[in-house]
């Protein structure tokens, strides 16, 4: 008769290899669609099975996205005298910044970029040319300097920060031109409201960039030989005094390409909403991207940082400005001096996510039913309109910060429809 295995307390029977390869997709998949509690579930009942670092550390970044920075911080400090990957500093930092703890951040930061830097030295890098110094700056050729954006699907997290930026960009940067990779998903209103406020909006089947993902659209611009300077930015942060002054720095300079890391978290090589380049340099982005893709198997959600980090950073540093108070590397600059950014404190930096608040309506409708609701400003004046669907008596949408604080001093209002 074949004997029972015992039951170590506090650890769960062993899971066969296929139960863990499940466990781990459910985990990526509860991750992915921000279900931060169902993911570190599974992350929980993989390690219980297992005790082997990567679950632990699973669970340790479902804790920092759940808000529990210390328990996440004690958790990576556990994993790190096992698992000493770039994935792992990567959590340290994150959770050391939340906590306060500046000078571990900047150092489990650094760890990280090194770790990465050794990665990139073993990467082939996307084809080239041999490039003499870069153009000056010319801020009267406007059309010829783009700040580049990928902008998908119809959230106001993102469209509406699109048009802020559109906005900031006439402020801090009136020698440059916002350009926005869109496809379908973007709604018609929307585009327009960015070619009315001055931006440029390019549907991306018309360069061919459609079996990309969205997120690498905004390199496309790299293709473009009617154009000399390229800034890439994401859409939900905010263009600022602080980066004008960094983007000035760069224009002044002999670099082909820059780069900012401007937070904790921020423990890329190439961030990629916060770099630059200069046009010439690649021969073919679009070819170079294909075929990166099919050397690998890839996340659409880090593709792009990816790609930067194994097949654009070799190239970068050869003509790099970079300006980083945060992490120990070779070159990196201060920022220069700049007027103070005219933010909460909370994203007083590059590349912070503005786009981040929610708002949630109480509304009655049944479950399921499709509601269209605007947000009027102070004047009793339409600001933006959009679709959402009602559950449990409410509906939630993602909107800017600078709405949420109008409409949490009640000078806002929404109304539903």
């Amino acid at each position: 008769m074949k004997r029972r295995q015992p039951v170590i307390p506090g650890r769960r029977p062993a899971l066969t290899q296929q139960a863990l390869n499940a466990l781990g997709e459910q985990f990526r998949a509860a991750f992915a669609r921000g279900d931060y509690a169902q993911a570190h579930k599974f992350a929980m009942q993989a390690w219980q099975a297992t005790h082997s670092p990567q679950p632990l550390a699973d669970v340790a970044l479902c804790l920092m996205r759940l808000d529990q920075p210390q328990q996440a911080y004690r958790l990576y400090c556990r994993v790190a005298s096992e698992l000493k990957t770039a994935n792992t500093y990567d959590g340290l930092a994150e959770a050391a910044g939340q906590l306060g703890k500046r000078d571990e951040a900047g150092e489990f930061g650094s760890v990280s970029l090194w770790l990465k830097l050794q990665e990139a030295a073993t990467e082939v890098v996307a084809a080239t040319v041999d490039s003499p110094v870069p153009r000056c700056f010319d801020e009267r050729s406007r059309h010829r300097n783009v700040i580049a954006f990928s902008l998908f699907g119809s959230d106001p997290r993102y469209c509406e920060m699109a048009l802020l930026n559109v906005r900031a960009a006439h402020e801090f940067f009136p020698a440059w031109v916002c350009r926005f990779y869109v496809d379908a998903s973007v709604p018609e209103a929307v585009c327009e409201r960015l070619v009315h406020a001055g931006a440029s909006v390019v549907d991306v089947r018309s360069v061919g960039g459609e079996d990309l993902p969205g997120t690498m659209w905004r390199f496309l611009a790299l293709d473009d030989r009617d154009i000399d300077r390229v800034q890439f930015r994401d859409a939900d942060s905010l263009l600022s005094t602080r980066d004008q002054a960094a983007v000035r720095a760069w224009c002044a300079s002999d670099r082909w390409f820059h780069v900012m890391r401007d937070y904790h978290s921020h423990t890329e090589l190439i961030l990629a909403g916060m770099w630059g380049a200069c046009q010439g340099v690649f021969s073919d982005i679009a070819g170079d991207m294909r075929a990166y893709l099919k050397s690998r198997p890839f996340s659409a959600r880090y593709a792009d940082q990816h790609f930067l980090r194994h097949r654009v950073w070799k190239v970068a540093e050869r003509s790099m400005l970079a300006h980083d108070e945060w992490f120990d590397l070779p070159g990196n600059q201060p920022f220069p001096p700049h007027v103070p950014m005219t933010v909460d404190a909370r994203y007083a930096h590059v590349g912070a996510n503005i786009g981040a608040p929610s708002m949630q309506v109480v509304h009655e409708a049944p479950d399921g039913t499709q509601v269209r609701w605007t947000l009027y400003d102070a004047r009793g004046q339409a600001v933006c309109s959009y679709d959402a669907v009602v559950c449990d008596n409410s509906y939630g949408a993602s909107i800017p910060a600078p709405y949420a604080a109008e409409i949490a001093a009640g000078r806002w209002k929404v109304v539903t429809r």
